[in-house]
Formats: structure tokens, sequence, C-alpha cells
């Protein structure tokens, strides 16, 4: 993300932190996931901060062992 942000112009979003409230880090956690593209994002706790971490291909892994996977195109 920070690549993209360098190379678009868009300094503020290349910092290693950015104070934001909840809506405003889901909003730029949907652009990261867009720009990635990631298949989704989940939220932790992290004390005084928010994590938010982008993922890609999700498996699943059924009771009998056996596991399936999926990819989910935004495009």
């Amino acid at each position: 993300m920070r690549d993209w942000a360098e190379a678009h112009g868009h300094q503020a979003l290349a910092a290693p932190q950015i104070d934001a409230d909840e809506q405003v880090a889901a909003t730029l956690t949907a652009l990261a996931v867009r720009v990635t593209g990631a298949t989704g994002f989940c939220r932790g706790s992290g004390g005084n901060s928010m994590v938010m971490i982008t993922f890609g291909r999700v498996a699943l892994a059924m009771a009998d062992g056996s596991a399936s996977t999926f990819n989910i195109n935004i495009n």
C-alpha cells in the first residue's frame, strides 16, 4: 500500500501510522483491499490502536480434514 500511495502522490497514506476514527480506518482498509487485490480484511483489537489486516485466498477446513479454497474477484 505504501508503494502505491507514493507512486500515486498520496504521501499521507504512505505514513507508518495514520490517526483515523473507525470509519476512516474502514475506508482506508477497503482502499487497501482494492489496491492490493486482497479478498477481504478483518479488524482486531490492539489496545489503543485499531488493527486492520487484509488477507488473500481463503481456505476452509472441513470436519473430515478436507479443505476447500476460493477467491473473490472484486474487479
